[in-house]
């Protein structure tokens, strides 16, 4: 994979990367400095320029407090991190059903002791054992 060179908030190529090109891209309106300069998706087809006022400035650019690209990134990292528990434990579901399908398989094939097969795998995943004499 191709390493990215760092690029500067306040530039216009930063505003070019950040918005994808679109097909209303070439009906666009110029630019209007008193606007925050992200593009949004319109109603039906198309995007245009965010109608908030800028509150922070990277060189010329100028952001509402939405599309403030520090902001931004701060709001996906949070995402990131509150969904990171969910997909540990989706993840750890999974596994466990795979490892349990294979000793189920070894069972079928004729496994001498499936009990102890069965608390092996549920003890690999942290799932707790009881005993039927209980």
């Amino acid at each position: 994979m191709r390493e990215r060179e760092p690029i500067d908030f306040g530039t216009e190529e930063w505003a070019r990367r950040t918005v994808p090109p679109h097909v209303s891209d070439i009906y666009r309106v110029p630019h209007d400095p008193n606007w925050c300069c992200a593009s949004v998706l319109g109603d039906w087809f198309g995007s245009h320029q965010c109608r908030r006022k800028p509150r922070v400035f990277y060189g010329e650019l100028g952001y509402c407090g939405q599309h403030d690209p520090a902001v931004t990134v701060q709001r996906i990292a949070a995402k990131v991190s509150a969904n990171a528990a969910k997909y540990a434990e989706q993840d750890r579901q999974c596994n466990l059903k795979a490892d349990a399908l294979s000793a189920l398989k070894q069972i079928a094939a004729g496994h001498n002791d499936p009990r102890a097969l069965a608390i092996e795998v549920l003890a690999k995943h942290g799932e707790p054992v009881r005993d039927p004499g209980e």
